[in-house]
């Protein structure tokens, strides 16, 4: 092999090295439940190998995690664990035969069991404690608008930085599926699908987010919005049904996605523009909980509405994810997870300081002013 031919492939498998991932971190969610989170920091990886340590001892891998293509920050739930478990995880970009340095390591330790408190002594007024029933259970249901830097923790963060209890959250996002395909996985899942299995015996659903396929919950049929909102409604009232066998007394939120950026190829054929589109899928997003409200009482549902803040920030381009018009990039997805948060617990996100939200930021690389920007939109919603 020549000099030359040898320094050029050299050069070719040095480019294909992708840059390490950043901002790992894991939290012991449940006692058979780990979260991970990390920024996906290259631009050309294969996917990402999870390893995972067990109170000391040896990295092994334990997932090799999807491709993302330098899209933000992104999650896992390890649930291969054991209560009262100490654990240590890493994480690297992989690209063939090339792979980066790792983030890490990242420790967490899954709980043990119910903590026993003791008998408070004079003062007569005992310190704050948070009560069980503040731990909320909290089941997400969507696609890659869910998935993409991973809202539902980002949702967790939000409610733990305003004192809550850390919620126990549960997914299932699959990428470009519809509330009718998760109705088909569910019916297919049988006794072991995500509504009935995941929980312990004894325990309900506080609150069910559903999140449609954006175009789907639209009244345009034709290309190429190809919406169907009557089928939007059924597959919504069908699920939410389900919910309701299994926790009668469940929380039911409808997420009302926002319109595809003004740069989409979506208009003006199918709409004039984004505030079009916008309340076309809101309309419809109304009507969906109009009828759960029908069917369960008044106020048993309703829409948190990401898409009312991305209509109030002109749907600013930065919100979404480059080019691409569709999905969020980090700033979008805050500010989506920001206002389920305001949605599921009925609280206003202003008075949670940068300062307590600080690691969230540092995760999504946003600043103090984005932090506030972001939280005034949101309560403004």
């Amino acid at each position: 092999m020549s000099h030359l031919l040898f320094e050029s492939l050299e050069v070719r498998r040095l480019l294909s090295v992708p840059a390490a991932p950043s901002g790992l971190a894991a939290i012991g969610q449940t006692p058979t439940s780990v979260a991970i989170q990390y920024i996906d920091r290259s631009t050309n990886e294969k996917g990402f190998q999870l390893d995972r340590s067990t109170a000391g001892g040896a990295f092994i891998q334990i997932a090799l995690l999807p491709a993302t293509r330098g899209k933000g920050l992104h999650g896992f739930y390890d649930k291969a664990v054991a209560p009262g478990t100490q654990y240590n995880y890493r994480i690297r970009a992989v690209n063939g035969s090339s792979v980066s340095a790792y983030a890490g390591p990242a420790g967490a330790t899954t709980p043990g069991g119910i903590s026993v408190i003791p008998p408070v002594i004079p003062p007569v007024i005992p310190p704050v404690i948070p009560l069980p029933s503040d731990i909320r259970q909290l089941l997400f249901i969507g696609n890659s608008f869910t998935a993409y830097n991973d809202v539902p923790s980002l949702v967790a963060q939000i409610a733990v930085a305003d004192g809550h209890s850390q919620p126990n959250i549960f997914t299932q996002a699959i990428y470009g599926w519809t509330l009718g395909d998760h109705l088909n996985k569910i019916t297919t899942d049988g006794t072991g699908n995500i509504i009935s299995h995941s929980l312990a015996s004894g325990q309900h659903w506080d609150d069910v987010i559903l999140q449609e396929f954006s175009t789907r919950a639209t009244s345009v049929t034709g290309a190429p919005v190809n919406g169907n909102a009557a089928g939007f409604r059924s597959d919504a009232a069908a699920l939410f049904n389900l919910v309701r066998q299994n926790s009668p007394a469940a929380h039911d939120v409808l997420e009302e996605t926002w319109a595809r950026g003004p740069l989409s190829t979506i208009y003006p054929t199918g709409f004039s523009g984004p505030a079009a589109m916008q309340s076309d899928v809101l309309a419809n997003d109304n009507l969906a909980v109009a009828d759960a409200n029908r069917a369960f009482g008044p106020g048993a549902a309703e829409v948190a509405k990401p898409g009312e803040a991305w209509r109030a920030v002109g749907f600013d381009r930065t919100f979404y994810d480059g080019n691409d018009e569709y999905h969020p990039s980090p700033k979008g997805s805050v500010l989506a997870a920001l206002v389920l948060y305001k949605t599921i617990y009925h609280d206003n996100t202003a008075d949670i300081t940068a300062t307590k939200a600080s690691a969230l930021l540092a995760l999504a690389g946003l600043s103090a002013s984005d932090w506030q920007q972001l939280t005034a939109v949101a309560d403004g919603v």
